[in-house]
């Protein structure tokens, strides 16, 4: 809970700082880009920030609205922060280095996939990069870091990365921790020190530094790629596998491609022959059988902490072979992880039901609930969607998943389905209370 605490000092202070660079230096938002998914993103942290969209924020598609805008907005003196999507041929960066040589002051934020990525460190044609998807938390830091330099990690992270290349790894490794230190859970800062570990050849320590990273931003793909590069590296092909799936279900079809071009198997398959994989059935379900008649009773007996442990075990016996059905009982160890005040463990047991039964409406509204009491409100906003696209009634199922709905859609700033699900709790509380009573 501790943490939960810094780092929702950091969210006041970052909305802080972007609060005043826009109201005194007259700032204003351009993006260039057909990622609606992002530009959604972007709004809702305007709306956050207490700032009305229509008096600093543009979405423009084609070449010729982008240099009218610009013409327009130098005239009117505004302070761009400029959100674009590179190109593969380069003709963009080409335009860029154009575009800060005509305005001093603009700050460039370039949207990239992992592949591109390499490209923009140290680049004189933007100040940062966003390899999507982001979280609402790491778009606001984005902001900060570029508007206000004097703020930014980042420094701290290009001299770390230098330093690594240099393989000085005892002060890159001083950099890393002093990034960690300002603001713990730093998904740059624990790549970097998972790097520097992995540089020395000491994997289990990089693998545990990208699993942080990763549970503090398990929406971003960085991390999961990190993580199944050791598994490579150590020859664990069942946790390869594991990491590459989870990669697979939120990577574009360019981030898919580019992990074929580094060699990683997107199909997930362990390349066994069938008679070799039809023994190992064999032998794992019999295994199972006797985990099943162990696991039950505890269950029965509420148990909880001795249920998680069988439940865990009887998923790694059956490793690559986990089937749909199996996505069940992920829910369950993800329901006993939250009776344990777990709720990062938790994430991940629901995250790996939803990718074996990814109609399940339940999963996604449990976890949705369990991403909002954890703060991150963007994916349980993200969640809820979904869950009603899946099931459009799923919130009459009780007054309080009505309330909780109207809750994230609240934090989400849709005022609309805020009102309708509070409308509906409160006609679902009233018949509870009614049937409740006795006759």
């Amino acid at each position: 809970m501790a943490q939960l605490g810094i780092m929702e000092n950091q969210r006041v202070l970052y909305k802080k700082i972007i609060m005043e660079h826009f109201r005194k230096n007259n700032g204003y938002f351009v993006v260039f880009t057909k990622d609606d998914a992002f530009v959604q993103l972007l709004k809702q942290v305007i709306k956050d920030l207490g700032l009305a969209i229509e008096n600093l924020f543009s979405l423009i598609q084609n070449d010729f609205e982008l240099l009218k805008a610009f013409k327009d907005l130098r005239e009117q003196n505004k302070r761009i922060v400029f959100f674009v999507e590179l190109d593969e041929n380069g003709i963009m960066e080409f335009f860029l280095r154009q575009l800060k040589f005509a305005f001093p002051t603009i700050n460039i934020i370039a949207l990239v996939n992992l592949k591109q990525k390499e490209k923009t460190k140290g680049a004189d044609y933007c100040d940062n990069a966003i390899v999507r998807p982001i979280s609402k938390e790491s778009l606001l830091e984005k902001i900060v870091f570029t508007i206000k330099p004097q703020a930014n990690f980042g420094k701290l992270i290009d001299a770390g990365r230098t330093l690594l290349a240099q393989k000085n790894y005892e002060n890159a490794e001083q950099f890393a921790n002093a990034v960690l230190d300002k603001k713990p859970g730093s998904m740059a800062g624990l790549l970097l020190l998972g790097d520097i570990y992995k540089e020395q050849g000491m994997l289990n320590e990089a693998e545990a530094e990208y699993v942080k990273a990763h549970e503090f931003v398990p929406t971003a793909l960085e991390p999961l790629v990190a993580m199944a590069a050791i598994a490579k590296m150590q020859n664990n092909r069942p946790k390869l596998d594991r990491y590459m799936q989870e990669a697979v279900a939120i990577a574009s079809e360019e981030e898919k491609k580019f992990l074929q071009e580094e060699g990683f198997n997107i199909d997930c398959g362990d390349g066994r022959s069938k008679s070799e994989k039809d023994q190992m059935l064999k032998e794992i379900f019999a295994e199972l059988a006797k985990l099943v008649n162990k696991a039950l009773p505890l269950f029965h007996e509420e148990k909880i902490a001795e249920g998680v442990v069988f439940i865990n075990t009887l998923l790694q016996a059956k490793e690559k072979y986990i089937e749909k059905e199996d996505g069940l009982l992920y829910e369950k160890a993800a329901q006993f992880y939250r009776t344990l005040h777990k709720p990062r463990e938790a994430i991940r047991a629901y995250q790996r039901c939803i990718l074996l039964l990814p109609k399940r409406a339940e999963t996604h509204y449990q976890l949705a609930v369990t991403y909002y009491e954890e703060g991150f409100k963007e994916q349980a906003y993200l969640l809820v969607k979904k869950l009603l696209q899946l099931n459009p009634r799923y919130g009459y199922n009780s007054a309080q998943c009505a309330k909780n709905l109207s809750l994230i859609f609240r934090e989400a700033g849709e005022e609309e389905s805020m009102k309708l699900w509070a409308k509906v709790a409160a006609e679902l509380e009233k018949r509870e209370q009614k049937n409740s009573q006795p006759q």
